[in-house]
């Protein structure tokens, strides 16, 4: 017995550095994962919204897959536009959805490389017994087009006076006035056109995209905050979005809420 308490201190020495790295590993990986990421989203379906009380939409599924992978948790935040900038400028937010390289928001974040979209699918849409008069850009001349109020066009659309430009506040308006014969066509981008018609099927029956398409080099970012605490925990979303884009896990979220529209 006396044999084995004097050498019992020693195996415990010898031991000890495993232990406490063990120890560390365990707490550490805990510690990490429980930093909670505030992130500041609006309403821009279906990219980002609210509903029934949780966030949802397409930049948000693909936040919330690649903070999986990455092992990091988060809480949003649910504000206008302007305030999701106040809040990520003064690090009350760690991130930001839907971020574009002009938006200048590099005074106070860093956009998270490589972007999670790198453009936009420009589509215009008219109503089924009209669309096959629309086979190129050219055909709009003349017409009234539907636009969302504050959303970016395709060129030479954007910039082409001979089409009469009809600015609305909503896609279920601009889609409305098109159901109604009170303009040709809505032009929108491929996603949140698609949406618009997979959550409004009655009327989608009616509608039909067009032969024209512009396909948009516009990347677009995550963005941390210059203030965040969790600056590092936020960068390894780019190694996620990654392996996401590698794997189509973005297309296949971009697709469930369009489902094939």
């Amino acid at each position: 017995m006396l044999h084995i308490h004097t050498h019992l201190p020693h195996t415990i020495r010898r031991l000890a550095p495993a232990l406490l790295l063990a120890v560390l590993l365990v707490f550490g990986a805990g510690a990490a994962h429980a930093a909670a990421l505030t992130v500041a989203y609006s309403d821009d379906a279906p990219w980002s919204m609210k509903q029934n009380g949780a966030p949802t939409g397409i930049a948000v599924d693909i936040l919330r897959e690649a903070a999986s992978r990455a092992g990091i948790d988060l809480s949003f935040t649910h504000t206008t536009r302007k305030k999701c900038y106040s809040l990520l400028a003064k690090g009350a937010a760690d991130l930001m959805l839907e971020i574009q390289q002009e938006s200048g928001v590099d005074r106070f974040a860093d956009l998270i490389t490589p972007p999670y979209l790198t453009g936009r699918n420009h589509v215009v849409y008219a109503l089924k017994k009209t669309a096959d008069q629309y086979p190129r850009y050219e055909k709009l001349r003349w017409h009234y087009v539907a636009v969302q109020r504050g959303k970016k066009t395709f060129e030479p659309f954007a910039t082409d006076r001979s089409i009469a430009k009809k600015r609305y506040n909503s896609l279920d308006t601009a889609f409305s006035r098109l159901l109604h014969r009170q303009v040709h066509a809505v032009a929108t981008t491929e996603a949140e056109g698609g949406y618009w018609l997979a959550t409004h099927q009655d009327e989608a029956r009616r509608v039909a995209r067009t032969g024209i398409r512009y396909k948009g080099y516009d990347p677009v970012y995550f963005a941390v905050s210059k203030k965040s605490e969790h600056q590092k925990a936020a960068r390894s979303l780019g190694p996620a979005i990654i392996s996401m884009i590698q794997d189509g896990s973005i297309e296949d979220i971009r697709a469930r809420y369009t489902m094939g529209y």
